[in-house]
């Protein structure tokens, strides 16, 4: 694992400082600027794995000119920072909001430079560095998409965009073609899914004043979790029609498993619902992981439905949207909700 940095700073013994601490790190290939121009001029130039960023520089008339880099990479590229200075308490309230696994915010008199260079490691042992900086994973799907499938189809959508704004379309159809990269593996095999992925932790669709299929919303008065069944088209809305057709929202429990199981004494058969239950083995039920600390999981109970007003759902006083289903696994548990309500059984024959 070789990791590309770039590290802003004009102090030479702190430059020396550096220096002498990278020789702990041969897989470390670093790169120094002096001063913000250069910077400036260095990140678009070069593909960086993380930067490290003082914030004096040159300019002393500016205390924090380090973080117009910090911003401009921020903004535009896909790679961790590191504020390391000895003046944070310089930085604004709504720069230091901004903090984050990807934006760590360090005073020089509390952090050793190791500790740093270790955490940029180990968010490069992750992957995702190399999955979505400029020169990633994805850039190179994405570059194969563009030459190898989207040329066969342009002339549809140059026709469609003359009458159409195609942008949208086009992006989903771009997405399609990188899900199926995505759902393979290096060994040519379907991917095993993690727990995390069943969720987005939003929601992203939160520019929409309504709610939508697979939404786990929280009661806030009950401090209970229910997700929302009621079918898509129902919840659409677009410039003919501003408000979503349903005027109720379906709404199915999420419980505790134990709580489902607990009139079951303890031993085999107890244990072997509980994981009947976790495989996703029984029609009524459906199991979802915990998420995090946001979300401790649960089971979306089908016989536990209620029915509220779209307005009810909306306020959010009453209740407030947690996460999301994600696509691959919504389209799993509306499909056992509607087959479980659709059983027939027959008549026993003797």
């Amino acid at each position: 694992m070789n990791i590309k940095l770039l590290i802003v700073e004009d102090d030479k013994s702190l430059i020396q400082l550096y220096t002498d601490s990278l020789v702990a790190y041969p897989d470390i290939n670093v790169e120094f600027s002096l001063n913000k121009e250069d910077a400036l001029a260095m990140i678009k130039s070069n593909n960086y794995d993380a930067a490290i960023i003082d914030l004096k520089l040159d300019n002393p008339e500016i205390p924090t000119e380090g973080s117009d880099i910090a911003k401009e990479i921020n903004e535009n590229l896909r790679f961790p920072i590191v504020i390391y200075s000895a003046n944070i308490e310089e930085l604004s309230e709504d720069f230091k909001s901004k903090e984050s696994v990807f934006l760590k915010i360090y005073s020089r008199y509390d952090k050793e430079i190791t500790t740093i260079f270790d955490e940029i490691k180990a968010l490069k042992a992750t992957g995702i560095i190399d999955i979505l900086n400029k020169k990633g994973h994805i850039e190179s799907y994405l570059n194969e998409i563009f030459w190898n499938y989207l040329t066969h189809t342009m002339p549809f959508w140059i026709e469609e965009s003359k009458t159409k704004d195609t942008k949208n379309a086009l992006l989903r159809y771009t997405l399609s073609h990188l899900q199926e990269y995505l759902e393979i593996n290096n060994k040519g095999e379907y991917d095993n899914y993690y727990s995390l992925e069943v969720y987005i932790k939003g929601p992203i669709k939160k520019h929409q004043k309504t709610i939508f299929t697979g939404d786990i919303v929280k009661n806030e008065e009950a401090d209970e979790y229910y997700l929302v069944i009621t079918p898509t088209c129902d919840l659409v809305i677009d410039s003919s029609r501003p408000t979503p057709k349903a005027k109720f929202i379906t709404l199915v429990k999420i419980v505790n498993i134990e709580d489902l199981i607990s009139d079951i004494p303890e031993g085999n058969k107890k244990n072997n619902k509980r994981e009947s239950i976790k495989k996703n083995n029984e029609y009524a039920y459906h199991f979802l992981p915990k998420y995090l600390s946001f979300f401790d999981g649960g089971v979306v109970c089908f016989q536990d439905i209620k029915s509220i007003l779209l307005t009810d759902i909306l306020n959010q006083s009453k209740y407030k949207i947690e996460l999301c289903i994600s696509t691959s696994f919504k389209k799993d548990i509306v499909s056992r909700f509607s087959s479980y309500y659709s059983r027939q059984g027959q008549p026993i024959i003797i």
